[in-house]
Parts: structure tokens; C-alpha cells; sequence
């Protein structure tokens, strides 16, 4: 084993650049990461949390995963209302990997995303808005029954159980915008 070790040593480079836990990915540093995320029109908070830059509006969109539903996206405009993305065949989105967060953003999402509407307690429809801290513990706004009927035509506000259930609860609680 010895042996082995010393040759190992003898065949490495003098400096062997890092890949211990909190290193970039590629050795670029911080600033570096941050300005390609900016030109993919995507850039993620500290904490992880992804936004996308709206190229219409110019404002960030909050984005995340629906955790009930396959391939389903939320996302939150500034404005506070909520939109849906599907991407129908994906298993799963993986928002931790700038790579396919850089796919998503340069995809026609801001023409492809839904509005969330609600029935209202007078049985009128309206959008839904939420803060951006009641949006990012939302768990989901669809179910996977609710996702099938919509993508098969039917909207996500009429078909049972689905945004209005969660809205109404939201208003109950106080949550609502």
C-alpha cells in the first residue's frame, strides 16, 4: 500500500485545484458563477431559491417545482400572481442544476406559463396571488388527476380539487395577497 501511495504522489501535479464540499463546480468563482447565471437570464439566491428573468416584463419570476406533480413548475411573478409550466414528459425538473435551469430559461416559458385562478367565495374566478414566502412553502397547487385534466383541455379553476381548494385554504388562513 505504501508503494502504491508514493506513486500515486509522484504522478499528481504539484497543486491539484479542490473539489472539497462548498467549491464551484469548474474552480470559477462566485462573481464568475453569478455573471454566467445573469446572461442565461436565471440567477439563484443563497439560500438556492431560483428565479428567471421575464424577457418582456424585465422582472425576475420566482420559480419552483410542484411536489405532488411530475414536470409541473410554479411560478410567481412580482406582482404576486402564479403561474404553472409543464413540461409533460420530464419526470422531474431539477432546479439545483444550473444546467437545466439555463434550458428552462432559455425556452419559451413566459409564453407557455398558465395563470393560477381561484373561485372566489362569491363563485367568481381570479388569479391567484400569494407572497413570496407563502409561495415557496406551498407544497402544490395541483393534483395529478387535476394536471391530466388540464393538459387534456379543462381548466386547472373548474377541474375539482385543484387551485381553488388550495386558495380557499390560503384565504382562510389569512394568506392570500
Amino acid at each position: 500500500m505504501q508503494t502504491l501511495n508514493t506513486k500515486l504522489s509522484a504522478a499528481l501535479p504539484l497543486h491539484v485545484p479542490s473539489s472539497r464540499a462548498g467549491d464551484n463546480v469548474g474552480f470559477l468563482t462566485d462573481s464568475q458563477v453569478d455573471k454566467k447565471r445573469k446572461k442565461g437570464n436565471f440567477k439563484r439566491s443563497h439560500d438556492g431559491h431560483v428565479a428567471l428573468l421575464n424577457r418582456f416584463s424585465k422582472q425576475w419570476t420566482d420559480v419552483k417545482c410542484d411536489l405532488q406533480v411530475p414536470g409541473l413548475l410554479l411560478l410567481r411573478e412580482a406582482s404576486g400572481q402564479v403561474f404553472y409550466l409543464g413540461y409533460g414528459g420530464l419526470k422531474q425538473v431539477d432546479l439545483s442544476d444550473d444546467q437545466v435551469v439555463a434550458a428552462v430559461a432559455a425556452d419559451d416559458w413566459e409564453n407557455n406559463m398558465t395563470l393560477v385562478q381561484a373561485e372566489t367565495a362569491a363563485g367568481g374566478v381570479e388569479a391567484l396571488e400569494v407572497t413570496r414566502e407563502d409561495f415557496y412553502s406551498l407544497v402544490s397547487l395541483v393534483s395529478s388527476e387535476d394536471w391530466t385534466a388540464a393538459r387534456s383541455g379543462t381548466s386547472l379553476s373548474k377541474a375539482p380539487g385543484t387551485a381553488a381548494a388550495a386558495a380557499a385554504g390560503a384565504a382562510a388562513a389569512g394568506k392570500m395577497r
